[in-house]
């Protein structure tokens, strides 16, 4: 493969990594740095052993951000929602593995995704 081919291919790539990023933006808003940079304040909810049960985020006592949702049994995420303005947008649920199985966004339509069988 020649010098040009390769060049014209790797172009084609960083074109499609700036429309997928594009996506995000247009989906998701503008990136925030950290968490504190969109909210104002952090609420860790934890259990009776000190495991963090809920994450919350607050921006003038109103719900912001992602919120994060654990099982008390395994200690991995089972729920996130996200908050723009205090309102709730989306919601979604995970399996055990790690993996989106329903989402819900802020009109209440769910759809619901068919986990991979894929190790993660």
């Amino acid at each position: 493969m020649n010098l040009t081919r390769i060049l014209k291919k790797m172009d084609l790539i960083n074109g499609c990594k700036k429309i997928i990023f594009l996506g995000f933006l247009l989906a998701f808003g503008k990136p925030a740095l950290n968490a504190m940079s969109l909210c104002d304040s952090i609420v860790n909810v934890v259990d009776t052993v000190k495991h963090i049960s809920v994450k919350k985020k607050f921006k003038n006592g109103f719900p912001c951000g992602n919120w994060s949702y654990f099982s008390n049994s395994t200690f991995k995420i089972i729920k996130k929602e996200f908050y723009k303005k205090g309102v709730l947008q989306y919601t979604y649920f995970y399996n055990e593995r790690g993996q989106v199985i329903e989402s819900t966004d802020k009109k209440g339509k769910v759809k619901t995704y068919e986990p991979c069988n894929c190790k993660g």
